[in-house]
């Protein structure tokens, strides 16, 4: 199921989670268990997971379940915290890195999601914060635009399902699509 919800900026807790990327993570949760791909985009919220099972009391203004309508070509807008894999000296684990060259990190990233950008821009880039107990969350994020074509439709299925790149639960991931043309992203 993928809804968006026209957020209620004037609600407290929604102005908490606007502030906080894990207070939206853990409401994101709430409404929809755990695994649920998300976006916040100004003062709406997208989100791909189960369904809906309830929604705070003020949190939004309105509701709406949309369906997917693909086609071969498509126009995307995507939120990233673009990361590659390092391993550091000294570590036994791998630490996730910011990537040297954004675009470049979606154009491979497409090519195993089942899908070849055809034109893409960074739009914005700019630093997501939040806080739980003990940490400090910083995130890099990257929104992209741009054109895709559908080379392989199990891997772009696999791809909009599952999300795309690292932190996925804390808003990054969530591919959203719509035919050339067609209504708003």
């Amino acid at each position: 199921m993928f809804y968006k919800l026209a957020l209620n900026t004037d609600c407290p807790q929604v102005k908490r989670d606007i502030e906080n990327v894990h207070e939206m993570h853990r409401t994101v949760c709430r409404m929809f268990d755990k695994g649920a791909l998300w976006r916040l985009d100004r003062d709406t919220l997208y989100v791909r997971g189960k369904p809906l099972r309830y929604i705070p009391q003020g949190y939004a203004l309105s509701v709406a379940s949309i369906s997917d309508i693909w086609s071969e070509q498509m126009e995307f807008s995507l939120l990233v915290n673009p990361t590659v894999a390092r391993r550091m000296e000294g570590k036994k684990r791998s630490s996730r890195i910011p990537a040297d060259d954004p675009l470049e990190w979606l154009v491979r990233k497409g090519e195993v999601s089942g899908f070849e950008v055809t034109d893409a821009s960074i739009v914005r880039q700019r630093t997501i914060t939040g806080h739980k107990p003990g940490h400090r969350l910083v995130f890099n994020a990257v929104d992209f635009r741009g054109d895709l074509l559908v080379v392989d439709w199990y891997k772009f299925t696999v791809a909009v399902k599952n999300g795309i790149g690292s932190a996925k639960g804390y808003g990054f991931g969530l591919l959203l699509c719509r035919t050339k043309g067609g209504g708003c992203i």
